[in-house]
């Protein structure tokens, strides 16, 4: 799975800042609070030269997606990214559309 996201920040102090993505389960049962972390990744962005625009990577195996999720049925989730600038201003958050992730037959 790559996900591409466009940005703008004012002052381009995203270098090394916080980022974080969140999958969001659709049809599958919630996971138990012990294990919830495992929905939640956070990661600080590569340092980079202070930009106004540019564009955010984010990828995951199928082989990580596939295994999170019962072996038996299909599921559906979403991802929810933020970054929080080196300044500590906070991003609107934006979702994916709707991600199906289909288990071999």
């Amino acid at each position: 799975l790559v996900v591409r996201l466009n940005y703008f920040d004012k002052e381009g102090d995203l270098g090394q800042a916080p980022f974080t993505a969140i999958r969001v389960r659709t049809n599958s049962l919630k996971l138990p609070p012990a294990q919830e972390k495992a929905d939640t990744f956070r990661y600080s962005l590569p340092e980079f030269p202070d930009k106004d625009n540019g564009e955010i990577t984010f990828r995951l195996s199928y082989d990580f997606l596939r295994e999170s999720i019962s072996p038996l049925i299909n599921d559906s989730l979403i991802f929810r990214f933020a970054v929080t600038d080196r300044a500590g201003n906070h991003s609107d958050t934006i979702d994916t559309e709707p991600i199906i992730i289909r288990q071999p037959q």
